[in-house]
């Protein structure tokens, strides 16, 4: 896998990854998934992560994402630490600062998009004082006010 460079346009990054290493298995049967990664993900940028099928791109964004731990490496996401926390604390870094778009959608069918979306407001304890209002202007800035209604 390739390894990304560091930020550029003295932007901070928003994930830091270094030397990020996923071994499974013990003895004759470890198997290294990933070997010492390292990148910056800076808000605004496009990153695309491609490999061959088996190369490690799942593993590492279940990682990143705060899913799976690595087994050494220093993971630093929206300025905490993430590398060797509790499962508790990392759902906690998940809820507050990931976000996951699905190549399968994961909605519920019988509710409009404005309802799925207060749904993961709820998840992540966001009130307002207009959460309809808040749900819609959320479907607006990702480009899907015309799904609002359905």
């Amino acid at each position: 896998m390739a390894k990304a460079g560091r930020a550029s346009g003295g932007q901070r990054p928003l994930l830091e990854a270094r030397n990020i290493v996923k071994t499974i298995g013990t003895g004759a049967g470890e198997l290294q998934i990933l070997k010492g990664v390292s990148m910056d993900l800076v808000p605004g940028e496009l990153t695309l992560l491609m490999g061959p099928s088996g190369s490690g791109k799942t593993t590492l964004l279940s990682i990143l994402g705060c899913i799976l731990t690595a087994t050494s490496g220093e993971l630093h996401l929206a300025g905490h630490q993430a590398v060797g926390l509790s499962s508790e604390a990392l759902a906690e870094i998940r809820r507050l600062h990931v976000g996951f778009v699905f190549q399968s959608y994961n909605l519920f069918p019988t509710l409009t998009a404005v309802e799925n979306v207060l749904v993961a407001l709820d998840v992540r304890d966001a009130r307002s004082a207009d959460p309809i209002q808040t749900a819609t202007e959320a479907l607006k800035a990702v480009g899907l006010g015309h799904r609002i209604n359905t």
